[in-house]
């Protein structure tokens, strides 16, 4: 079996650099790299640069930090929320379209900064709560949006709510995709278009 290691900061023991490059030698062909979801450059650039054997992966708040310092790709959440645009930005990492890159990176933080912190974050939610919600933002996915103890769903009225901010934050690239919702979208008003 081969493994990727997620490295998240809500685990009791964050691994270094030379934590990965002592269990590449141990498990030579079991670990094939990891998963970062630290916005820490020098945390980042060590692990990089300490085990550079090992495919090292982002998420989106570090996305362009990873392609600068040599990482393969991310572990996309909005991949689930406009898939077009998340590719669009991609491929501006590996071509080294900086401008272009930069300029998502930002919009995706300042989405995430002033609709997903204020109201999701700051109401407690873990990872996989806020994830249902913006899934539920553009609906390319749907999903019952049911969980299981101890978790709990995130507002309905929240995520009404923050469908509108959606829709109006995203509207451009929202109608540049090329799914059609599923389930009877609740996006009334929007545009989608097909290819």
């Amino acid at each position: 079996a081969r493994w990727v290691h997620y490295n998240t900061g809500q685990a009791r023991v964050v691994l270094t650099g030379k934590d990965y490059a002592r269990l590449a030698a141990t498990y030579p062909d079991q670990l094939v790299g990891s998963k970062q979801g630290s916005t820490d450059l020098m945390q980042y650039a060590e692990i990089i640069d300490e085990s550079p054997n090992l495919a090292h992966f982002g998420v989106e708040y570090n996305m362009v930090l990873t392609y600068l310092l040599g990482g393969k790709g991310t572990y996309s959440y909005w991949v689930n929320v406009l898939p077009r645009w998340e590719k669009t930005w991609q491929t501006a990492c590996e071509t080294a379209d900086w401008d272009l890159a930069w300029r998502m990176q930002r919009k995706l933080w300042t989405w995430e900064r002033t609709h997903i912190v204020p109201t999701l974050r700051r109401a407690g939610h873990s990872s996989g709560i806020v994830g249902k919600a913006r899934a539920s933002l553009s609906h390319f996915l749907e999903d019952t949006g049911h969980t299981k103890p101890p978790y709990y769903p995130a507002d309905p009225q929240i995520v009404d709510s923050l469908r509108a901010s959606f829709r109006t934050f995203w509207a451009e690239e929202l109608a540049a995709e090329a799914f059609v919702p599923t389930c009877g979208s609740r996006l009334e008003g929007a545009t989608h278009s097909k290819t």
